[in-house]
């Protein structure tokens, strides 16, 4: 019996170290992407707005590594520099609503009554909707731009992280060491910030991480149908839309975004997930 426990110790003990090297491993992965962004200016080989059309829709070669679009613009610096506008602005986006929607789903799962009702059927409202459709709608009356579609989206957005802070503070609110802070006397807000707030961030931050991803997609969707940035900023769904004619002929040139897509979502939601696996308290027990 005591050999079946230590063996149940040291897997477990395997499992909490790898989960820990992947969070490392995809931390510094999304640290060296956000930091490229940061400072894409400074990183880009060429000028990204700079047109040549001499050398218009150049394939990859030794001097333009990912080729060049059709204005002859290196496609490697706008990559670059896309990724200062794509990832900053879904970074907003999820910080806009996971703020926003925390605090809404805060106040009416501790408050509750009528407000809490209009405000949850207010967000049924939202959810109702599909949700790319609906923010097509609204950054088409908002009319372009990339901050009129992170608007947009924050629209659509913020239910899920109202609901799920509600959900989270319902349960909460009837454990006994808040009963406890009630009959001390402690006001509302300082039992909200100091005994619930900590107990709720963690599913609220693994939501968080694993959006940015749907919000990179989202925000690069809008670009594409002419309703997020508009030319000639250096913004990946922006360029896919430019050169989505030239897929055949010129590939690269929609490719090159793409796979920067790709990349930057598929770091994001790893990290999410590896999050999510460090904050299961199964993982803190072991």
């Amino acid at each position: 019996m005591e050999t079946i426990k230590a063996i149940t110790i040291r897997s477990q003990k395997i499992r909490v170290d790898y989960t820990m090297k992947k969070f490392y491993i995809f931390s510094i992965l999304v640290a060296i992407l956000l930091l490229i962004a940061a400072f894409a200016s400074y990183l880009v080989p060429y000028d990204p707005y700079q047109q040549d059309l001499l050398n218009a829709l150049t394939a990859p070669n030794s001097e333009h590594l990912l080729g060049t679009d059709r204005y002859g613009r290196d496609l490697l610096s706008r990559v670059i520099m896309g990724a200062q506008s794509t990832i900053f602005s879904a970074l907003l986006l999820v910080a806009i609503v996971s703020i926003l929607g925390t605090v809404v789903g805060v106040f009416c799962g501790y408050t509750g009554g009528k407000i809490d009702s209009w405000i949850m059927r207010i967000s049924d409202v939202f959810l109702a909707f599909p949700g790319m459709v609906f923010a097509i709608a609204v950054a088409g009356i908002l009319g372009g731009g990339i901050m009129n579609a992170v608007v947009a989206l924050a629209c659509i957005s913020w239910p899920k992280f109202a609901r799920l802070a509600r959900s989270q503070v319902l349960s909460i609110k009837t454990m006994p060491y808040i009963s406890a802070a009630q009959l001390s006397g402690s006001k509302p807000i300082k039992i909200i910030f100091k005994h619930i707030t900590p107990n709720i961030i963690g599913p609220i931050l693994v939501t968080a991480t694993l959006d940015i991803g749907t919000m990179m997609m989202e925000l690069a969707g809008l670009s594409f149908l002419g309703l997020g940035a508009m030319p000639p900023i250096a913004e990946w769904g922006s360029m896919m839309s430019d050169g989505r004619s030239m897929l055949q002929t010129a590939p690269w040139v929609i490719l090159a975004p793409g796979c920067a897509i790709f990349i930057s979502v598929m770091l994001f939601n790893l990290l999410g997930d590896t999050v999510r696996d460090v904050l299961d308290p199964k993982t803190k027990k072991d």
